[in-house]
């Protein structure tokens, strides 16, 4: 019973943080349910293993993001990166709204839907680092330690990203003068 307990105050606090996480890298409410589910499922089987004290958001997030790999593996198993897939393919449309709509509400209510589809076209990796960084608020080394790589790694996707996206959104014909399309 004490680890159900400390369970809830150390693992279940973070929940929507996993969640809008989830949602930021699948881009559906279903899928980020179903992630959601998978992580705290995961996270449930191994919390004896988890150390007391230590930063479970990003433990929680580092689940999440091999359960979203592990997810895309089965869904494409000839693919060798699943970083590198076409995210839009793994995923079928929203029927509903997420009930977190939080993480929706940040991707489809910023108010120029080339920012929204410039955010969703980022390969995984730096969509999660821009997303851990940015959005969620976590440290270089908070955002590592949930992706799994090295702090500079962290820093360089996150940065990577912003520029993808700063290069998407000023193409040609988007500058003064230009033709807006």
């Amino acid at each position: 019973m004490a680890d159900r307990s400390r369970f809830e105050s150390e693992a279940l606090v973070w929940m929507d943080a996993v969640y809008r996480a989830a949602f930021a890298l699948c881009g559906d409410a279903g899928l980020a349910d179903d992630l959601l589910q998978a992580t705290y499922l995961k996270a449930w089987e191994q919390f004896s293993r988890f150390q007391a004290g230590s930063n479970a958001r990003a433990w929680l997030l580092r689940i999440m993001a091999n359960a979203w790999i592990d997810l895309l593996r089965k869904r494409r198993p000839a693919a060798a990166d699943p970083g590198k897939l076409d995210l839009r393919a793994a995923r079928e449309p929203a029927a509903d709204p997420p009930p977190r709509g939080d993480a929706e509400a940040y991707v489809e209510g910023l108010s120029d839907d080339r920012l929204a589809a410039a955010i969703r076209d980022l390969p995984l990796e730096y969509r999660l680092a821009m997303f851990l960084v940015d959005v969620e608020g976590l440290t270089h080394a908070e955002a590592a330690e949930a992706m799994g790589v090295a702090v500079g790694t962290a820093k360089s996707r996150a940065s990577r990203a912003r520029q993808m996206i700063r290069e998407r959104l000023s193409g040609p014909g988007d500058g003064p003068g230009g033709k807006q399309g």
